[in-house]
């Protein structure tokens, strides 16, 4: 079975929800609650109830959301690299 790019995306939002890994991906990026929930169209108790485990994230919300937690993967690797190289690791 392939999975295309949409099913990944879901699969991610919701590990990273499920984990706590959503809250701190946006904390380490400088993200506000409602910052994320501007970005994904929703309100702030939704993106709260998500990084909590609350509520299950699904649908288009889903894909939007693990899209958005691919580049801040991305960004998060960069960030570290540079640190690293900085300091010399």
């Amino acid at each position: 079975m392939e999975l295309h790019d949409d099913q990944l995306a879901m699969v991610l939002a919701r590990r990273c929800c499920r984990s706590g890994e959503l809250r701190e991906l946006r904390e380490g990026l400088g993200f506000s609650l409602s910052e994320v929930a501007k970005m994904l169209g929703v309100d702030t108790a939704s993106v709260s109830r998500w990084e909590r485990g609350v509520v299950t994230v699904k649908g288009q919300r889903a894909i939007d959301l693990g899209m958005l937690v691919a580049r801040w993967m991305v960004v998060d690797d960069q960030l570290m690299s540079t640190a690293k190289a900085l300091v010399g690791v």
